[in-house]
């Protein structure tokens, strides 16, 4: 892969000017409080994507649109583009009382694991 397509796929899956953005405004302690910021969202995101899991396996349309919904926000807070917007179908979906296809939750999970990739590697470069 060259370079030129490694970045188009970062962007394309993560908008690090967000991220960047909060470093610019957070000023001196940005990279302590945004690597805070990151960690808990890298903490609190599995067991809400293992939960729209089972949901979905209940069928329970309401509980899933509320988890994706969540997912949705805090992954658009740290510019995870990709997983927010796989995460808004998947809402949209549930909201119109129908259950996604498994594939769905299948490319929730691998955007999430890259997702996950990208934003430890972020923090290493802020180090």
């Amino acid at each position: 892969m060259t370079e030129r397509e490694l970045i188009g796929r970062v962007e394309a899956m993560m908008d690090t000017s967000v991220l960047r953005e909060f470093l610019t405004m957070l000023g001196p302690e940005g990279s302590s409080l945004l690597r805070g910021l990151v960690e808990t969202y890298l903490k609190e995101a599995p067991p809400v994507i293992e939960d729209l899991g089972e949901t979905l396996g209940h069928a329970d349309h309401a509980g899933a649109a509320r988890l994706a919904h969540r997912l949705k926000g805090s992954s658009l807070s740290i510019g995870a583009s990709r997983l927010a917007t796989r995460c808004g179908v998947i809402e949209e979906i549930c909201n119109v009382r129908l259950t996604p296809p498994a594939a769905a939750y299948a490319a929730l999970i691998a955007d999430f694991t890259e997702t996950r990739r990208m934003l430890k590697a972020f923090l290493k470069e802020i180090a």
